[in-house]
């Protein structure tokens, strides 16, 4: 299935590429010296809770290819190391025809 609204960039600095809810598709990780790492975050920025972190060694990839996009409540940023080339897919909330996830279930007393 082809979903136009489903934006890609290859990454090569820390990047902010929402600030707002939005699902991860995909993310690809390739070293091109030495070692190198990111950490994607669910937020604006790199102090947001961490989602996943790539870590890979020269001539080597990583790939996060989770069955099921994930959810991003705060957004979506890219804390990357240098070394590393970070292609990801990722869809804006408003965009994605997929559910968010229902709220917490409360617990009741009685």
């Amino acid at each position: 299935m082809h979903n136009k609204d489903i934006q890609w960039e290859r990454v090569t600095a820390d990047r902010k590429l929402a600030d707002q809810p939005c699902w991860l598709h995909f993310a690809f990780l390739e070293c091109i010296s030495g070692s190198g790492a990111v950490h994607l975050h669910d937020g604006p920025d790199d102090a947001s809770p961490p989602i996943v972190d790539l870590v890979t060694t020269s001539n080597e990839f990583r790939v996060f290819n989770p069955r099921e996009p994930l959810y991003c409540k705060k957004g979506l940023f890219v804390d990357y190391d240098s070394g590393t080339s970070l292609t990801i897919q990722w869809e804006l909330e408003s965009h994605c025809p997929h559910e968010a996830p229902p709220p917490p279930a409360r617990e009741t007393t009685g």
